[in-house]
């Protein structure tokens, strides 16, 4: 009888526990293939005590229920999600989804290097070119009363007028397509997941062994680029809304709260807009970085940047400044062509990784007119060389695991918050151990533990 006592505890238990964690919520694992128990089912009241009570219902019959380990899916920095993604990414595409990226992470690493450095350069050139402004009179065609008044140059001819206003207006002044609006959506920054005091789960779990961890940072990323929205996605869940004034605005179907996801877990910042800002900023100096490259050996450029430095030296009557002209020139001639390339990327077309003579766009005459073309998009698209998503794809890599993970249940939380569907990532469990005790005769009593969580 005893025995019997025993086992029928331990069957009822299981059958209980197979019940509670039967109960996931529907939406995470529908639109982001993830299992997870919402603590206040639906509620808002997120006791422990729920899951207590839940195992009874399902006829635990008398055996008391004490939680010694409980896990969230935020702890350690949202591993516990982060478990499930790539679990589900392994069984559903396997690893040829990535094998053609291991090959080029080690360049991927190096960009942040360029990064660094181009932007350190790019502040310096720009700031040395406000200074040659403020030394032309560059308001309008030269007279005869500006020569007597000072040196002039048209704003024509002048190649320092795109980099001036990046600098002052930002690189969304100047890249944005015709027609297109930028989201004006945001979030809340201090109740996110990532930044507010999370609940903590406790107890020890075992940790997923899976791949090397370049594969399982390519493979969730994969996921990322998959499921969540970002800015100029072409793909059948990305759609454009038109707003009142008639103009298309890029946005996802998945979320109302933020439009640009994955620019949101790339940067961490309030709004789509800044997001957005952010990331092309960081495109753009990637790419002004190889544009400068690809000038400083093509000789009949650089002869081009060389004679309007004459010009420009001779108008500040300074003949030894002609060397660091040139260069200022060549950057912003680069910035030009950088301008054309992300005009081409956020078109849904692609740009050549490295660019080469034959295929660059901009000539020296034509960069004054960046300003005034209405943001219109023109160059070749070949097919071949990378796309927008591409370089999301690279800066997602290059980001720190549990920063990229908290940021993505951050988006989990504002899709479904946007929907009106109570959901808190720090209140939704993934593992569960109980120490179960029931008396079997008179004082005699027995205890056992049970474990159970998603895999």
């Amino acid at each position: 009888m005893i025995q019997g006592s025993k086992n029928l505890s331990r069957i009822d238990t299981d059958r209980a526990i197979y019940s509670v964690f039967g109960e996931y919520h529907q939406e995470l694992m529908e639109q982001y293939h993830v299992l997870g128990i919402d603590l206040g089912y639906r509620t808002g009241n997120y006791e422990e005590e729920n899951l207590i009570q839940r195992l009874h219902y399902y006829n635990s019959g008398s055996t008391d229920h004490q939680i010694k380990g409980i896990q969230y899916l935020t702890d350690q920095s949202g591993q516990a999600f982060r478990e499930q993604v790539l679990a589900y990414m392994e069984q559903r595409y396997e690893m040829d989804l990535v094998k053609k990226f291991t090959g080029t992470t080690e360049k991927w690493e190096q960009t942040e290097t360029e990064e660094s450095d181009m932007e350190k350069k790019t502040d310096e050139m720009t700031d040395a070119m406000e200074r040659v402004n403020d030394s032309l009179d560059t308001s309008g065609s030269q007279t005869e009363e500006d020569v007597e008044e000072g040196p002039s140059l048209p704003d024509g001819e002048n190649p320092f007028r795109i980099m001036q206003k990046i600098k002052k207006e930002g690189i969304l002044s100047v890249v944005i397509p015709k027609g297109k609006k930028v989201s004006e959506k945001s979030v809340h920054l201090p109740g996110q997941a990532s930044k507010r005091t999370l609940k903590k789960g406790y107890g020890t779990f075992k940790t997923r062994k899976g791949l090397d961890q370049t594969t399982e940072k390519l493979l969730y990323n994969e996921y990322l680029l998959k499921t969540f929205g970002y800015a100029f996605r072409q793909d059948s869940e990305q759609s454009e809304g038109t707003d009142e004034s008639g103009e298309k605005e890029w946005q996802s179907d998945r979320s109302d709260a933020l439009a640009y996801e994955l620019e949101y877990i790339l940067q961490g910042k309030g709004s789509d807009k800044e997001n957005l800002e952010s990331v092309l900023f960081r495109l753009f100096l990637l790419r002004i970085s190889g544009n400068y490259g690809c000038l400083a050996k093509d000789m009949g450029r650089v002869e081009e940047a060389e004679a309007l430095a004459v010009t420009i030296s001779a108008l500040l009557l300074m003949p030894e400044a002609v060397e660091a002209l040139k260069q200022m020139i060549l950057v912003a001639w680069a910035g030009g062509e950088s301008v054309m390339d992300l005009r081409c990327l956020l078109d849904g077309r692609k740009v050549p990784l490295v660019k080469s003579a034959d295929k660059w766009v901009v000539s020296l005459s034509q960069l004054p007119l960046l300003l005034t073309d209405g943001g219109s998009v023109r160059g070749n698209d070949s097919g071949e060389g990378v796309g927008y998503s591409d370089y999301i794809r690279m800066f997602l890599f290059l980001k720190s695991v549990p920063e990229i993970t908290m940021r993505t249940l951050d988006c989990v939380e504002e899709a479904f918050h946007s929907k009106h569907i109570l959901f808190q990532a720090d209140q939704c469990v993934t593992k569960l151990e109980i120490q179960n005790k029931i008396i079997v005769y008179k004082n005699l009593s027995y205890q056992y533990p049970v474990y159970f969580g998603y895999e």
